[in-house]
């Protein structure tokens, strides 16, 4: 009174014909209804996008595993990534269309080519990328007490926020007040100080990673004489003279 799957695929028709019996005789033969085999839709069992923690400069991939169709037929699931709702694109990588907080999502529809299946989804958050700084330089090279020390320093971020610095300054090996990007010796070194300075960058959301400049030495001045006279101004061959 049953007929299981192995004995039919999708597109088969199929009737039942039953023939009554009591035992002595068979009567007439009597055939059911025809039904056609239709498309089992196709399974998938995972979606999962990585990196699991992106950066808005990294390229992301959506994986899905567990593609299953009872009929045979060849995977013909689709991609579709969005960001807010909106649709961003549909192969399987997706990179430079996001920036840090984006919630993005991939969802994958399981297809056979004939009926769609399951429909999954994996979300990741797009995480801030902190600032760098690649050099911090100190001008002049030669520094002299009382010379005004300026920190020149090349900033970068990945996410195009605005980087602000703090700088942090130091005079013998001892942190001094001043925070700005420039340094007095008239209040701050002498001679044979040695002064550098660490830069921190940030975007708004973190600091990045602390770099120090070069350690400059404070050298001697030499001395200044204002003017120089000879008296008298009128000697003679008998006169002694003073400088």
């Amino acid at each position: 009174t049953t007929l299981s799957g192995d004995y039919f695929n999708r597109g088969d028709e199929v009737l039942c014909t039953v023939t009554p019996g009591d035992g002595d005789d068979e009567g007439d033969a009597v055939a059911s209804n025809t039904v056609t085999i239709g498309n089992t839709a196709p399974s998938i069992s995972t979606v999962s996008i990585s990196p699991t923690n992106p950066r808005p400069s990294d390229t992301l991939t959506c994986s899905y595993s567990g593609f299953s169709d009872i009929d045979g037929d060849s995977d013909n699931s689709t991609y579709e990534w969005t960001i807010g709702g909106t649709t961003v694109g549909t192969s399987q990588t997706l990179a430079g269309v996001f920036v840090a907080g984006n919630l993005v999502a991939c969802t994958v529809t399981g297809k056979d080519g004939t009926d769609e299946g399951d429909v999954l989804t994996d979300t990741a958050t797009i995480e801030n990328t902190a600032p760098e700084i690649s050099s911090v330089t100190l001008s002049p090279s030669t520094v002299y007490t009382d010379d005004t020390i300026t920190a020149t320093v090349s900033s970068s971020d990945a996410d195009e926020d605005t980087v602000s610095l703090s700088y942090a300054w130091y005079v013998g090996g001892s942190l001094v007040a001043e925070t700005g990007s420039t340094l007095d010796g008239s209040s701050y070194f002498d001679k044979a100080d040695e002064v550098y300075v660490v830069v921190t960058p940030n975007d708004g959301t973190e600091d990045g990673t602390a770099l120090s400049s070069d350690t400059v030495t404070v050298v001697n001045t030499a001395p200044i004489i204002a003017s120089v006279s000879v008296t008298p101004s009128d000697a003679t061959a008998l006169d002694a003279l003073s400088c």
